[in-house]
């Protein structure tokens, strides 16, 4: 699903969305308009930096409060949280994410 972090030119495709419930009127019919929760992207070949360092610099300009990175050649996931306006890496594993935010422990 779209995202369109503001009324201009940031539009995303992340792979994984999550909006808790006080959040979810930023759900709409065609995308959501707003700032998720968290997010999470898969790297595709050839377009890891996009998703290393140009989306993570627009998700922590725009105040997105966890972002993870997981990289399927590995399994490698890396996380970073939201603190006083800048990610910090808040893990790094292997087949799993372990997300402050959820408090939640995902494999795959």
């Amino acid at each position: 699903m779209r995202c369109f972090l503001d009324e201009h030119s940031n539009a995303v495709q992340p792979d994984i969305i999550f909006v808790f419930s006080e959040n979810i009127s930023i759900i709409k019919d065609d995308a959501i308009h707003g700032i998720p929760d968290l997010l999470i992207e898969i790297l595709s070949p050839g377009n890891s930096l996009h998703d290393t360092v140009k989306k993570k610099e627009l998700y922590q300009k725009f105040g997105v409060k966890e972002y993870w990175v997981i990289d399927p050649e590995t399994t490698e996931s890396t996380g970073y949280t939201l603190k006083n306006g800048i990610y910090i890496e808040c893990g790094r594993y292997k087949a799993m994410i372990k997300s402050l935010l959820l408090n939640q422990e995902f494999n795959f």
